[in-house]
């Protein structure tokens, strides 16, 4: 008989070698690097898209209240004298939020049929880059002052769509720290109530302190909330609706540019007239 010899064959996969591993590991790390900021980006873009969209209902339907009052926008707010007066019937029983005022979400609630006291339907009243816990009426929108005032139940004054000169050109809503927002707030923070939001990094607002865990960093100084401001809540800027309808995003440096045109008493700043 003839002896054949049986060779056996190595199955299994050659070993990696430290030096490939560390290859490998290192690739990851640069592509890795690469890839979260953009990932980053295109999920904070989505968030503003998803802003501007709020923003452009919102819009709507505070022209569609000026279509029904004479071309008056709505206040921004209204004082009641008490809580029983702010009784407000479309919801079948009293829908104020905050007791004694109408805020100026709630005044149009006819109009956009979304109730911000209703937390199922309260995320168009919530901008998506804001902190998750923020107030609802504080750090998400605010109005422009100038346009849609404070009033009292006894004297519900409001300004006129036909006294600007160019809606196009004046703001109306926006991005904000308060439920209304005046041009010397904006040149001069004094807590996270009233000034253009950027990332919120700040800590002890100065009034009505939201929950213990708003913020998780530093800072409670007007250099601090100056330097929010700069940020900018979406890619360093703030989207704003304008009195035409149309939204648009803007450098914070921009706002504050036209704030002090409108604290020097410019009539074409648009802060709108003054």
């Amino acid at each position: 008989m003839q002896q054949q010899n049986s060779h056996r064959v190595n199955v299994l996969p050659k070993a990696f070698t430290l030096i490939e591993l560390l290859v490998v590991i290192a690739i990851i790390s640069i592509l890795a690097a690469i890839l979260f900021p953009v990932f980053a980006r295109a999920r904070e873009n989505a968030r503003r898209s998803s802003c501007m969209s709020n923003l452009k209902q919102m819009g709507l339907g505070i022209l569609m209240y000026t279509q029904d009052y004479d071309e008056k926008f709505p206040p921004g707010q209204i004082v009641f004298d008490s809580a029983e007066d702010a009784w407000y019937p479309p919801e079948g029983g009293k829908y104020s939020w905050s007791g004694s005022i109408w805020y100026w979400q709630e005044i149009i609630y006819p109009y956009i049929k979304t109730s911000a006291k209703r937390t199922s339907a309260s995320t168009l009243y919530r901008c998506p880059s804001a902190p998750s816990n923020a107030p609802l009426y504080r750090a998400n929108y605010g109005a422009n002052y100038y346009i849609m005032p404070s009033s009292s139940n006894s004297s519900q004054s409001s300004f006129a769509l036909s006294g600007l000169g160019s809606a196009s050109e004046v703001y109306m809503v926006f991005d904000s720290g308060g439920v209304i927002l005046r041009p010397y707030q904006v040149l001069a923070p004094a807590n996270i109530n009233w000034y253009l939001p950027g990332t919120c990094k700040l800590t002890t607002p100065a009034a009505t302190p939201p929950p213990s865990n708003y913020n998780d960093t530093g800072g409670t100084g007007i250099v601090d909330y100056r330097n929010d401001c700069d940020d900018g809540r979406h890619f360093n800027g703030v989207n704003v609706a304008f009195a035409d309808g149309h939204v648009k995003w803007l450098k914070p440096s921009v706002m504050i540019k036209e704030a002090q045109r409108a604290q020097n008493h410019d009539p074409d700043s648009a802060w709108g007239p003054n």
